[in-house]
């Protein structure tokens, strides 16, 4: 009787295990692969290639807006940008930054709350064919 039992719990695991995969391998390649920052937004200027990337705070507290201002090379209507947390899963943080004339686009940041002091958040700003990538610090 035991034994039976014990194969229809091997079964079982084992059908349990084969169904979540797909979910599994889902999660995995919904992960963001975003490229390390070349360098951190702040209130000096962060240049990257031929784009500046600037912040209206040095580190941003979770919950309270910061404006992040992006001096584009190229022409477009709006920049994307997409955030992923460094040293914690949070998700993804997705905004649009809008233009203000001569290839400048601005845009608000808000980070959710950690449960760490601090968090690295490593971005990306497109439009769409050309990327760079820049850093935010958040700090409680």
């Amino acid at each position: 009787m035991r034994a039976g039992i014990s194969l229809i719990v091997i079964a079982l695991t084992m059908m349990a295990g084969f169904f979540t995969m797909p979910a599994i391998k889902a999660y995995q390649q919904s992960k963001l692969s975003i490229s390390p920052p070349t360098c951190f937004a702040t209130t000096s200027p962060c240049s990257i290639d031929d784009t500046t990337v600037t912040l209206s705070v040095d580190s941003v507290t979770p919950l309270t807006p910061a404006t992040l201002t992006v001096n584009w090379p190229t022409q477009a209507e709006t920049l994307s940008v997409r955030l992923q947390g460094h040293e914690m899963e949070m998700g993804e943080i997705r905004l649009l930054l809008q233009s203000r004339g001569d290839n400048i686009f601005t845009g608000e940041v808000i980070l959710p709350v950690c449960t760490l002091e601090k968090m690295t958040w490593y971005g990306e700003v497109s439009d769409g064919s050309h990327r760079v990538y820049a850093g935010i610090r958040m700090q409680r």
